[in-house]
Formats: structure tokens, sequence, C-alpha cells
């Protein structure tokens, strides 16, 4: 299969604005050094206020990012959760059934765990919260 090639926008908030600037630029960087990732162009935009906040900034980073495979982008789509993407090429893929197959149980699998976290922080605010006596 060949690389994707792409358009991507990493978005962050927080306080104060060099936390966020420094985080954005650590994610970044972390997102650069996954295996089967290679960010091949970035721009970084300094923290602007968040309009009706006195304390939260927030600022992005536009990447043109190179995935090996197809499920190299999935993952990280799951893991980084980009506020935009945006696949340039290649326009047209081929791949097998066992191909997606495997791809869809990995994503069934992510979602698992997604959904087992939710469920037991879930049922331990419900204990915390009968604890106190509410």
């Amino acid at each position: 299969m060949q690389k994707l090639h792409t358009l991507m926008i990493l978005e962050i908030l927080g306080k104060p604005a060099e936390h966020v600037f420094e985080s954005l630029n650590q994610l970044v960087d972390k997102l650069d050094s996954e295996r089967g990732v290679k960010i091949t162009k970035r721009e970084i935009r300094d923290p602007l206020p968040v309009e009706n906040s006195k304390e939260l900034f927030t600022t992005f980073a536009e990447l043109e990012v190179e995935f090996e495979t197809l499920d190299i982008y999935l993952a990280v789509l799951f893991a980084y959760m980009p506020a935009h993407v945006e696949i340039i090429s290649p326009e047209n893929m081929t791949v097998t059934n066992t191909y997606l197959n495997d791809l869809g149980n990995k994503v069934i699998q992510r979602m698992h765990n997604y959904d087992a976290i939710t469920k037991k922080l879930y049922l331990k605010i419900r204990l915390s919260y009968k604890k106190s006596g509410n």
C-alpha cells in the first residue's frame, strides 16, 4: 500500500499561554516520533486568548503528515483526535478484504477499550457519590 500524504490540524486549549504553546510543540514532536509517521511540514501558531475568557488560550498546528499505512493513520486519529484531517494522496486506494477486516477489528477493539474505561469511571463516580451520602 502507498503512503498516505495528509493535512492535519491539532488544536489545544489551556493556560497560561506559554504552557499551551509548549504543550502543542511537545504533542507535535510526539506525533513525529510515532512509528510509521513523518511530519513533512509544520506551522504552529502563537496562542490567542479565548473570547469571553480571562485565563484561557488556544493555538493550533497545521501539519503535513505522511503515514506508512492506513491502520497507522487511523490509530493516530484515535490517539491524537485532530480538529481536521484531509488525505491529499493517494486519491484512490486498493485494499483487500483481509486488510479491511483486520483494520475493522482494531477499531472495534479500541472502541471496546474506551467503553470499558468509561464504564469503570462511571461506576467509580457513582460509588463515590453514594459514599458521600448524596
